[in-house]
């Protein structure tokens, strides 16, 4: 199946398709992590590599397991990269990703922007951020962006969802949230 049929078999009736693209999974990867917080990693799975590798007690059987479990899940996280998919419609901005056993649709419409935040390469790639939730994260809480990471003309982008907030606000009956 094409990623344009995987989208529109989702579309309604009266939805039009606008914009389709697969984003760069080292550019959604990183988008969503903090560089010190991937050398962090890195070095936190180094140390537990090692660990597994020079022991000979009964014990490096743990850290060898913990280590596989660790990097199979980030590796699972990185590889969803590749089947994501991102859209704009006429209506509404749709966040395609796979999960475990199905594939999980996430639709944000005109009143779910809440502002748009931009970063751009120079090469004119980037991530365009519209929505933030905060989750709680044991005692503290961690905001999480929602947008379209790793896209490659991320101006065009930005431009698609201003035009389809804006149009949301010229209906009579809506309203846009605003911060």
């Amino acid at each position: 199946m094409t990623n344009t049929q995987k989208i529109t078999a989702d579309l309604q009736p009266d939805e039009k398709l606008l914009w389709l693209e697969e984003p760069d999974p080292f550019a959604l990867y990183f988008g969503k992590k903090s560089l010190f917080g991937f050398l962090f990693f890195a070095g936190f799975m180094a140390f537990f590599i090692f660990a597994s590798l020079t022991m000979t007690d009964n014990a490096s059987w743990f850290f060898g397991f913990f280590t596989i479990l660790i990097l199979g899940s980030s590796v699972y996280e990185f590889a969803g990269g590749y089947w994501t998919l991102y859209a704009i419609t006429n209506r509404r901005l749709i966040i395609l990703h796979p999960s475990m056993f199905s594939t999980v649709t996430e639709s944000f419409y005109p009143p779910d922007i809440d502002f748009i935040k931009k970063k751009k390469t120079r090469s004119g790639a980037g991530n365009l951020v519209f929505a933030a939730v905060r989750e709680r994260k044991g005692k503290h809480t961690e905001t999480v962006e929602i947008g379209f990471f790793g896209v490659d003309e991320v101006d065009a982008v930005e431009t698609l969802v201003l035009n389809l907030r804006e149009l949301n606000n010229a209906q009579p009956g809506t309203t846009a949230q605003r911060l």
